[in-house]
């Protein structure tokens, strides 16, 4: 193991026992943010979750696995109402192209996979027991990722991006560029007015799993 990887893997168990250990004093925004979301602390731990400060500022993160299955750095989302990401380490950002996040709890179901834009649309696919699904962490695939698609034996791609127009558009663009990929692909829209997954989740929180699965039916 070189000394970036030990390195990387020391910050994923410090910032995972961050997360693990929280108390009331330390890290609560980090907490109470997941419960807004409709997460409980063991469904982000449970997929590597961790929180840390940077910039003087909590950010819960989520590890980030080569194909090879090393870790290679965190996609961290800033504990606030407005969106913001960030990749680390600084000095060298991971390269997402040749990497997912969530990529150790992938279980490929039927040679299919569902992707969607975001992290905690990953979370609330779990939620409903949606194994097979990946988080894209925005609207494009890199070649390396079809690739790695590709070897895994996936066959067919359920597209399930955002409810605003970039998503609606990305989905369009993506859906074309994968079947020309030889993959069979299906966008499959928001049915209800919510602008994402994760919102639509916690509309529906008491009976989720079943209002995904209807969300799906296509």
């Amino acid at each position: 193991m070189d000394v970036r990887t030990e390195r990387l893997n020391e910050l994923f168990f410090v910032y995972h026992k961050n997360l693990k250990n929280q108390s009331k004093s330390k890290y609560s925004r980090a907490v109470n943010y997941l419960k807004r979301r409709g997460f409980n602390l063991q469904d982000f731990l449970k997929v590597g979750g961790g929180v840390g400060y940077l910039q003087n500022k909590e950010w819960l993160n989520l590890p980030l696995y080569s194909f090879d299955g090393n870790l290679i750095g965190f996609l961290n989302r800033k504990v606030s109402y407005k969106k913001e990401f960030l990749y680390t380490p600084f000095n060298k950002p991971p390269s997402k192209s040749e990497a997912f996040v969530g990529l150790r709890e992938l279980v490929i179901k039927d040679n299919s996979i569902y992707l969607v834009e975001g992290d905690f649309d990953w979370l609330a696919f779990r939620k409903a027991g949606i194994l097979n699904s990946l988080p894209l962490c925005g609207l494009t695939i890199s070649n390396q990722q079809v690739q790695w698609l590709k070897q895994k034996k996936i066959k067919k791609i359920f597209i399930c991006f955002d409810n605003d127009l970039a998503g609606k558009n990305g989905a369009k663009n993506l859906k074309e560029y994968l079947t020309k990929q030889g993959f069979i692909t299906k966008v499959i829209e928001i049915k209800a007015a919510a602008k994402d997954w994760n919102d639509l989740f916690l509309l529906n929180n008491s009976n989720w799993s079943a209002v995904l699965t209807n969300q799906l039916l296509f």
